[in-house]
């Protein structure tokens, strides 16, 4: 807490200070105060307001160890507010012996929207033409009596007629995102496939919270058994001039979140959600979600309130759902539409597996390469930690490549097959072991490669 530390004369700026995610930061030019207010620089997302003898005030709290928000107190009507912002504040602004801020209160609501279409305009910057270099086939999957689209990327340029698989399974919380999102298809994920000279299939999946947890397991049961009984025939081959082409399902590598019993040659985990029961998602408090503040659990009521009656959905491309997505985290009741099956939860399924099977001879997983974000606000990195350590305990046999990196969730965006500690990655899944021989998991950040 800081107290009574503003100077004599009202100051103004507008200079923009170093934030954490520059690119969705709204600067606002600062404007002298007038001479009956007060005001200053806080470390807050909320402000208490004490009237005091000398009509200033005294703030509180803190957003991540940064100056970021510009206060003001109103000596004649003893009430505080936030007037500007070089990062978007979240929460409410609160008052004591006077009376909530409307204005502020409706401020942070247009703030927080303004920050999530500057997030969704980032987004919608990943054109579909990332997929230029594919030929792109529409197929479906049945499960629970409904079809569901898979999409096949056949790379243009493909040489064998036997290629490998990459199966990718898409993000966006189980509740939004799609097969073809575009910003949310890792760019290198698609010239590792050109490399590799592998055909990708991205299947989708029904999406809570028309249904649970359970479901989208089954979902991804009925993919698998798709997948290997058949798949995508011949016919869709032969319609792009690929009569000759076989996929090699000895040699598959999973992108994404693994599901179902299969157990995939390799898997690349990009930061994935593996502890649901975490405070992250399971309590309510203030926690910006890349860089979206907190939504009101109201939302969450509305968006229960206009799903539960309506069917499964299977696509949903933000800004669809995303912002609902994001308030059902905000406000800790995740797994009131996750569902709480013990088949959702990987590590209890370890130490339930290797609390059972003293005697269980192969490890649990493939090789895993674990890629992570340090400053992830979505899914936070504690859950690949807790995997890493929970594996080195019970299935001492896996061998994990973790990488963790700076940035929040999605900080791969940019990145190439070409940047070290992603090249390392890929080739701990490739050359040796072999595709054959593996699966993965990624992580983000300084590479840490474990035998374990």
């Amino acid at each position: 807490m800081f107290t009574d530390q503003i100077p004599d004369k009202p100051r103004f700026s507008n200079i923009s200070v170093p934030v954490a995610k520059p690119e969705l930061a709204n600067p606002t030019p600062l404007t002298p105060m007038p001479d009956d207010h007060t005001e200053g620089w806080g470390l807050s997302f909320s402000i208490n307001h004490f009237p005091e003898s000398t009509g200033r005030a005294a703030g509180s709290a803190s957003w991540e160890g940064l100056a970021n928000l510009f206060w003001f107190a109103d000596r004649k009507n003893n009430i505080g507010g936030i007037i500007a912002s070089q990062i978007l504040p979240y929460g409410v602004v609160h008052t004591r012996s006077g009376k909530k801020s409307r204005s502020g209160v409706a401020y942070l609501e247009s703030e927080r929207d303004a920050q999530f279409n500057a997030l969704i305009d980032v987004l919608h910057s990943v054109k579909s033409d990332i997929f230029d270099p594919f030929t792109i086939i529409r197929t479906y999957y049945e499960s629970a009596g409904i079809q569901i689209g898979v999409d096949i990327l056949i790379p243009r340029r493909l040489k064998s007629h036997s290629p490998p698989v990459i199966v990718r399974i898409h993000g966006g919380f189980l509740i939004t995102g799609s097969s073809l999102f575009p910003a949310w298809f890792s760019k290198w994920v698609l010239d590792f496939a050109e490399e590799q000279d592998a055909v990708i299939i991205s299947p989708n999946y029904r999406l809570l919270p028309e249904v649970k947890g359970r479901d989208i397991i089954h979902d991804m049961g009925n993919f698998w058994n798709w997948l290997h009984s058949g798949g995508p025939s011949s016919r869709h081959f032969a319609a792009i001039g690929q009569q000759k082409l076989q996929l090699d399902l000895i040699r598959t590598l999973v992108v994404g979140e693994s599901a179902g019993f299969v157990r995939p040659k390799a898997i690349i985990a990009l930061y994935p959600m593996v502890d649901m029961k975490e405070a992250h998602f399971t309590e309510s408090y203030t926690k910006s979600i890349v860089g979206v503040p907190n939504y009101p659990n109201e939302d969450v009521n509305k968006f229960l309130s206009a799903t539960v009656v309506k069917p499964a959905i299977t696509e949903a491309d933000p800004p669809l759902r995303l912002d609902s997505a994001m308030a059902v985290v905000h406000n800790g009741r995740y797994l009131e539409l996750l569902g709480e099956d013990p088949d959702l939860f990987i590590l209890d399924g370890i130490r339930r597996v290797a609390l059972t099977s003293s005697n269980y001879e192969k490890s649990l997983f493939p090789p895993l390469f674990l890629l992570h974000g340090e400053g992830d606000t979505a899914v936070p990195i504690d859950g690949t930690r807790k995997l890493v350590d929970c594996l080195q305990r019970f299935d001492p046999s896996t061998q994990i490549h973790l990488a963790v990196r700076p940035g929040d969730h999605g900080f791969d965006f940019k990145a190439t097959i070409d940047e070290h500690w992603l090249r390392e990655g890929l080739n701990f899944i490739t050359v040796p072991p072999a595709l054959s021989e593996i699966s993965l998991k990624l992580a983000v950040g300084p590479a840490l490669r474990l035998r374990v």
